[in-house]
């Protein structure tokens, strides 16, 4: 059977909270069992807005290197196709 507590909020709502919510809450707050994966969480997401800045920033030298490697890979083939 849950037990439920009556919290009378700051603007005189009622707020009917049960009880093993509250212990979820209490125990969700304390433990920090997950730390680690909020860790790993965070460091790739620095990592991709930190890439994504790169490509930001260097946009026309990424692309030129890219159509410079692109017209060399085609060139290549050409001549090993005997054309």
């Amino acid at each position: 059977m849950a037990t439920y507590y009556l919290l009378r909020a700051p603007s005189s709502v009622v707020i009917i909270v049960e009880a093993e919510m509250q212990q979820f809450l209490c125990n969700f707050w304390c433990e920090e069992d997950g730390q680690d994966l909020m860790e790993y969480s965070l460091l790739i997401t620095f990592i991709a807005l930190s890439c994504t800045a790169f490509l930001g920033i260097f946009h026309p030298s990424v692309t030129g290197i890219w159509q410079a490697s692109n017209n060399q890979i085609q060139h290549a083939n050409s001549v090993a196709a005997g054309n």
